[in-house]
């Protein structure tokens, strides 16, 4: 391959008691220069649910469980990605668009399949533990579809950053730090629902914001 042009091409491959997938990938990265990297990405990945997606069927208000014999079905997704690298000594700012089709999800409120989606750009900004201090500040956007339809993980989008520091507080007995740590996250929130199995009858009154999204804001400071 060229000078500055690099790729790899493999395959992997995952087998469960119920299902079994086959999964190529590929990738090519070009540096532009010193700071610069462009890459590229595509492959088919496959994951397993949590348990209690196979062992409970959930409705809205009530959890059964569901003694069966289970078979672990693989969710398989296609993905692809577009990427760019500028990096520096210490620091590192990676953004990324990135495509992934899922063909067959289980469907919220029927035995059937369906297709979903989700499509968006992503930035994160990294500096590597130096001058005793770090950081990373990521951002997102991005949408998720099923059927066209959006999906209850639909947030759009998400913000998070860390960062923290750390002081010499030694002296002449003991040997000493001193750090400190701050996370930070905001988010928008899950679309709640109702499966129209349960339209027929409401268990409770809904507020009239009860479809709207509730972003979600978080802090965490840590002193050490």
């Amino acid at each position: 391959m060229g000078k500055g042009l690099n790729g790899y091409l493999g395959v992997s491959a995952a087998l469960t008691s119920g299902d079994q997938s086959v999964e190529p990938r590929l990738g090519m990265s070009l540096d532009l220069g010193e700071k610069n990297v462009i890459s590229l990405g595509a492959g088919i990945y496959s994951m397993l649910l949590n348990p209690y997606n196979y062992y409970f069927n959930a409705g809205y208000g009530e959890i059964a469980f569901s003694p069966r014999s289970i078979q672990y079905d693989l969710i398989n997704s296609y993905r692809g990605t577009i990427a760019h690298d500028l990096i520096s000594q210490s620091w590192n700012l990676h953004t990324e668009l990135f495509y992934y089709y899922f063909p067959e999800v289980n469907s919220l409120i029927s035995t059937d399949k369906e297709q979903a989606f989700t499509s968006g750009v992503s930035t994160q900004l990294q500096k590597d533990f130096s001058g005793n201090a770090y950081l990373n500040l990521g951002a997102s956007w991005f949408t998720a579809l099923v059927d066209d339809v959006q999906n209850y993980y639909d947030t759009q989008y998400s913000l998070t950053l860390s960062t923290g520091k750390e002081w010499d507080v030694s002296n002449d007995a003991k040997d000493r730090r001193l750090s400190l740590d701050f996370r930070g996250m905001y988010q928008g929130g899950f679309r709640p629902y109702l499966s129209s199995a349960f339209n027929s009858f409401q268990l409770v009154v809904l507020p009239a914001d009860f479809y709207d999204q509730r972003a979600y804001l978080r802090f965490d400071l840590r002193v050490v």
